[in-house]
C-alpha cells in the first residue's frame, strides 16, 4: 500500500511546504512571533530593583537615558512602586530611545511595527547596530520579507548571523534555512545542519523538522533515516503538522522505522487535525495602547 500522490500533496498544503528549496523564490515560513510578549516579560524581570522610586525619578530629572528607560518600563507595566501609566511610560521610553538606549529603540520599533509604519526600520536598525539581539532578528525579518525595505537576503543573512551567534533561536533557524537554500550566502548543508541543530536543541519544532530532512536525504551528513525519524517525532511532540506528515511518510515507506500503514494513516490524520495558531494577542493588545 502506498499513499497516492494527490493525498500527500493535499495534506502537505495543510502542514506547510515540504521543502523550502522547492520554492521558486526563497521565503522563510510564516510562524507566530512571540518575541514582543516575551521581551516585555523579560524586560520587566530584568529591571533593577536596587534603586528606589525616588532615586530613579531623581536620575530622570538629570536626563540620564538608562533611568528614563527603566522608569518608563515601570510605568508601562505598573511595576516597581508606580501605577500603570502608558502615556508617561511611552514618553520616557521615547526620550531614552532618542538618547541611544538600544532596549528603548527596540521597543519603539515594536510600536511602529504594530501600526505597520515604515519608521520601524530606522528604530530596529539603530537598536540592531547597537547590539540589541531582538532588533537584529527583527531587522533581518524585514530584509528577508521585504517589509518596508527592499528585500535583501544578503542583509538579512548578516543580521540573522549576529542574532544567531548571540543565541536567538528564531535567528538560528533562519540561518539554517539560508544556508540550506543558498540565499544571501553560498549553499552549505553542513552549516545548515549546525544551525538547525542549535535551534532544534532549544525546542524549535520547525528546525527539528528541517534537521530531520537533512538526515533523511543525506545533505551535509551521512544519510540516517532513523535519526531523521527521531527528529520528526520530537517535533511532533509539539504538535507540528509537517512533523506528523513526515512521520507518516516514514511509516508508509519504512524509512528509519518499521513499515506500518496503520501508524502512517494515524499520522496523516493528525496533520488534518492541526490548525495553525495565530500569534499571541497579549502583546498586540498591549502595544496598541502605546503611542511614541
Amino acid at each position: 500500500m502506498k499513499f497516492p500522490t494527490y493525498l500527500i500533496l493535499a495534506v502537505s498544503q495543510t502542514a506547510g511546504s515540504l521543502s523550502l528549496s522547492a520554492q521558486t523564490q526563497f521565503q522563510l515560513p510564516a510562524r507566530p512571533d512571540v518575541r514582543p510578549a516575551f521581551e516585555l516579560q523579560k524586560q520587566a524581570a530584568e529591571q533593577p530593583k536596587t534603586l528606589t522610586l525616588a532615586e530613579l525619578e531623581e536620575a530622570v530629572g538629570r536626563n540620564i537615558p538608562k533611568a528614563q528607560w527603566q522608569l518608563g518600563m515601570r510605568y508601562m507595566l505598573g511595576d516597581g512602586g508606580v501605577s500603570e501609566d502608558i502615556k508617561k511610560g511611552s514618553t520616557l521610553i521615547r526620550q531614552a530611545a532618542e538618547q541611544g538606549v538600544p532596549e528603548a529603540q527596540y521597543f519603539v520599533g515594536l510600536v511602529y511595527e504594530r501600526s505597520d509604519s515604515p519608521e520601524m526600520i530606522d528604530w530596529y536598525r539603530k537598536a540592531a547596530n547597537a547590539g540589541n539581539i531582538s532588533a537584529q532578528s527583527k531587522l533581518a525579518d524585514a530584509y528577508s520579507s521585504g517589509k518596508h525595505v527592499s528585500q535583501d537576503h544578503t542583509q538579512a543573512f548578516t543580521y540573522y548571523s549576529k542574532a544567531a551567534e548571540s543565541g536567538e533561536v528564531r535567528a538560528q533557524f533562519a540561518l539554517g534555512a539560508y544556508y540550506e537554500n543558498g540565499a544571501g550566502v553560498a549553499q552549505d548543508y553542513s552549516e545548515a545542519a549546525k544551525w538547525y541543530l542549535r535551534a532544534a536543541n532549544k525546542r524549535d519544532a520547525q528546525a527539528q523538522v528541517n534537521l530531520g530532512n537533512l538526515y533523511l536525504h543525506g545533505h551535509g551528513m551521512k544519510a540516517n533515516a532513523r535519526k531523521a525519524y527521531e527528529w520528526f517525532r520530537t517535533a511532533a511532540y509539539q504538535k507540528h503538522p509537517l512533523a506528523y506528515l513526515k512521520m507518516g511518510i516514514c511509516h508508509e515507506r519504512g524509512l528509519g522505522v518499521e513499515q506500518n500503514f496503520n501508524e502512517a494513516f494515524r499520522c496523516i490524520q493528525e496533520v488534518l487535525k492541526q490548525e495553525i495558531q495565530p500569534a499571541p494577542q497579549a502583546s498586540v493588545a498591549f502595544l496598541k495602547k502605546v503611542k511614541v
